[in-house]
């Protein structure tokens, strides 16, 4: 009886150790005002992305990693018009996350 409980809460101990995480982006572009003189900054943060209590830490870094990449990808397109509008020299776009 006394291992059926002990193992009861072992498991028990163990499924509550699993927390859910959440990745958080934001994406930073710098950019030349038309008529040259000078830069500005926007910063669009994304929506806030739950994952799964049954993802390891590891899964949800890669996970994060990968919206990130997504994300940077995306706005890059966007803010190039595909590429036809290349970005000047002092112009980014930067995507971060974090996963907490």
């Amino acid at each position: 009886m006394k291992f059926r409980i002990l193992t009861l809460f072992l498991i028990c101990l163990f499924f509550s150790c699993k927390k859910g995480r959440i990745c958080e982006c934001n994406t930073i572009w710098t950019f030349m005002y038309s008529n040259g003189s000078g830069f500005d900054t926007r910063i669009f943060p994304s929506d806030k992305k739950p994952y799964n209590k049954s993802l390891t830490k590891g899964q949800a870094q890669g996970a994060c990693q990968h919206q990130s990449s997504a994300i940077q990808s995306s706005f890059t397109e966007l803010l190039t018009d595909h590429g036809n509008d290349p970005l000047k020299p002092g112009e980014d776009i930067v995507t971060k996350c974090i996963l907490y």
